[in-house]
């Protein structure tokens, strides 16, 4: 009895030992390579993308097992007809069956010759051959079923997965307006080739990089700078993919195709799942490799007791051969359930380093808060009102649609004014806009603008101007005739449901730090208002991937949210990067995570997703564990044959399958109710 009793308790040490090097090993290899990105071809998107992924190779891969698992179930149907009807079909269930384990064999004989190890397969290979030879058909051709039915359920999940991926990162504006003969025309994105020359107009995203060939126009780099401050555009000057076109109509010279954009991100994420899946079976398979002797030796002792039936028995019962494949399972799986909650995993392995979190870094502009911004103080000159400047700012932007222009009639409407009826004959757009009323000619536009057409600015204005700019405000100016009559501040406003988030992610014991190139003032305010831990202002692009560093070199585990290409070395640099869809393609390269509809409320659920995943490997160990110690528990100390053994086994592997599952069980009408909650428009938060 001793005896027995220290075999389970190592063997329940072991496997705990086992479990936590997994872990350790997993979350090891996942913060040495959390820099690696993967360089691959562009292609274009549907059918290209899962050509690139379906070599010959893979293809015929899959086959195999599609096929073998036709196979296996086929086998029990003749091993039940040979127990039941006419005991020759039996021995066509033999056939099947040591057809099915040359498959075994190749993976046993490729490991043991090539990599000169013993692999896992030789206790496959082990029980599968005892139940041949006791003559236990059924649930030989079982075993076999369940065998592949693993590895059938591994590539269902994992394409299951990538086709979510697809669904949630397709969803992209498909056409553009090419000049064809001085004629727009609306032709597919994929058409689009090197030297088109692409219409946009006020409020549109420029959809390619190129430069103006032209027109002139007024945009927002916010995507790439991180701060909205509009740049004048004119022609010959170059443009970029993701920017947003505040004022004016343009013509741009395609120099960079963005046909293949898209398709080589979704690509890309999905080879870096891959990769990872592999990585983590590869884990599980080297370490399952080395429980070989172990249960080998545990079987040998088993023989004196139980015979050939207990030491098959016995290969039965180590739970290792399962976790090689219920780990990327698990982890595809809740993948996918982000996916139905808004979260792309670009990396599976930050579902590890999530857990080790202790600080997370938002960037404030284009992050925090919105693209749109919002009507602040209204300055006056020349005996002009508030109201005035307002009508005639609503007025010269009324038929615009950019963010700008909705802020400043959002403002208007809110006061409840007549906006006046322009002729759109009358209305002229450049780096500003200028309109035709009462015999008067009004200017709505940049500094600049303002200075190319001559109007006379106050002196206070440019002490107003520069306070403005300390509090993070731009400015619109407004001109009747040659006259500033009036200055129109926007200030930034939050994105909705900031507060709410960061004070969950505090309730988690995150330190909160916010980062922003904008002044001291503006940036400490918001910081104070949300709640935040630190803020540090006035930093510099270059300076935001440091200041990372800094933060790690102390001791911090660091996870940075952002979305501007100034933002793409700080996305690298942490040990956790999320980025939003619709930032610039930079931030989303770089970034672990993208959050697909553009809100921080999904940011609290990836650290719940990786809390249940970390939960879930641990049950689902459990869950397989247990029966394969009661297994040898009881060949020693109950004389369990390999038909006890396999019950056991079918016992293991269903509460393992169960719990590989649960993540998308629960996520199930969960995710699209979060999700419809969660969907608040912007226009419904008052911001700050």
């Amino acid at each position: 009895m001793f005896i027995e009793v220290c075999i389970i308790s190592c063997g329940l040490y072991a496997g705990s030992s086992l479990y936590k090097k997994i872990k350790a090993r997993m979350e090891r290899q996942g913060t040495e390579e959390r820099d690696s990105r993967s360089k691959l071809p562009s292609t274009s998107k549907g059918t290209a993308i899962r050509k690139f992924f379906t070599s010959d190779e893979g293809e015929a891969h899959e086959k195999t097992i599609k096929r073998n698992f036709a196979l296996a179930l086929t086998s029990i149907g003749f091993a039940l007809s040979g127990s039941l009807l006419y005991a020759p079909l039996g021995y066509v269930s033999i056939l099947i069956i040591l057809y099915l384990l040359t498959f075994i064999l190749r993976k046993f004989a490729d490991a043991l010759f090539g990599k000169r190890r013993l692999p896992v397969e030789f206790l496959d290979l082990g029980y599968m051959g005892t139940l041949l030879f006791t003559g236990s058909l059924v649930s030989a051709s079982l075993a076999s079923l369940i065998y592949f039915t693993y590895r059938v359920l591994r590539l269902a999940t994992e394409n299951k997965a990538e086709d979510t991926c697809l669904e949630m990162m397709g969803h992209q504006s498909q056409t553009l307006w090419v000049l064809k003969e001085e004629t727009e025309v609306e032709v597919p994105v994929e058409s689009m080739e090197v030297g088109d020359v692409v219409a946009v107009r006020a409020g549109e995203t420029i959809p390619v990089d190129g430069s103006i060939v032209h027109g002139a126009a007024s945009v927002a780099e916010h995507m790439l700078t991180g701060e909205f401050q509009p740049v004048e555009k004119k022609i010959g000057d170059s443009v970029s993919a993701a920017t947003l076109l505040i004022s004016g109509v343009i013509h741009i010279r395609v120099e960079k195709s963005g046909k293949d954009t898209e398709a080589a991100r979704i690509i890309s994420i999905l080879k870096k799942t891959r990769a990872f899946t592999a990585h983590m079976e590869a884990i599980g398979q080297e370490l399952a490799d080395k429980s070989v002797l172990p249960v080998s030796a545990i079987a040998l002792c088993a023989l004196p007791v139980g015979g050939l039936q207990g030491a098959g028995a016995v290969f039965l019962s180590n739970f290792l051969c399962s976790m090689r494949l219920y780990a990327p399972i698990n982890m595809l799986n809740f993948i996918h359930r982000g996916s139905r909650e808004g979260i792309i995993f670009k990396d599976g392995r930050s579902l590890l380093l999530l857990s080790q979190v202790d600080t997370i870094v938002f960037d404030k502009t284009g992050t925090l808060t919105q693209d749109r911004p919002r009507v602040g103080r209204i300055h006056t000159f020349h005996e002009a009102t508030e109201d005035i400047v307002l009508t005639l700012a609503g007025a010269a932007e009324q038929r615009q649609s950019h963010p700008i222009a909705l802020a400043i009639l959002d403002e208007a409407r809110s006061r409840e004014l007549m906006i006046p009826q322009i002729d759109e004959g009358d209305c002229k757009i450049g780096y500003g806009i200028t309109v035709g009323m009462d015999g008067q000619e009004i200017r709505v536009g940049s500094e600049r603008f303002m200075e190319m057409e001559a109007v006379v600015l106050p002196d206070a204005f440019h002490e107003i101007r520069e306070k403005a700019y300390q509090q993070g405000c731009s400015m619109v100016c407004v001109a009747r005739g040659s006259d500033l009559i009036g200055a129109v501040e926007l200030e930034p406003m939050l994105r909705p449901g900031a507060e709410e988030v960061i004070q969950r992610l505090k309730a988690m014991n995150m330190t909160i730090c916010i980062i922003s190139g904008d002044h001291e003032r503006p940036t400490r305010t918001m910081a104070q208002s949300l709640g935040a831990d630190h803020h540090f202002a006035e930093i510099l692009p270059e300076e935001k991937a440091e200041l990372i560093g800094q933060l790690r070199e102390s001791g911090k585990t660091v996870c940075f949210v952002g979305d501007g290409i100034n933002d793409a070395i700080a996305l690298k640099k942490a040990d956790v990067s999320i980025s939003m869809k619709g930032a610039s393609t930079a931030a989303t390269d770089s970034a672990q995570m993208v959050l697909t509809d553009g809100s921080l409320r999904a940011i609290p659920k990836i650290f719940e997703l990786s809390s249940d995943f970390q939960g879930n490997m641990q049950n689902t160990f459990l869950a397989v564990t247990y029966p394969g110690l009661l297994c040898i528990g009881g060949v020693f100390l109950a004389h369990f044959t390999i038909s006890q053994g396999f019950v056991l086994y079918m016992i293991s592997t269903a509460a393992g399958l169960g719990v590989s599952f649960q993540p998308l069980l629960k996520g199930i009408g969960k995710g699209k109710a979060s999700s419809d909650a969660d969907m608040i428009s912007e226009d419904d938060d008052p911001g700050i």
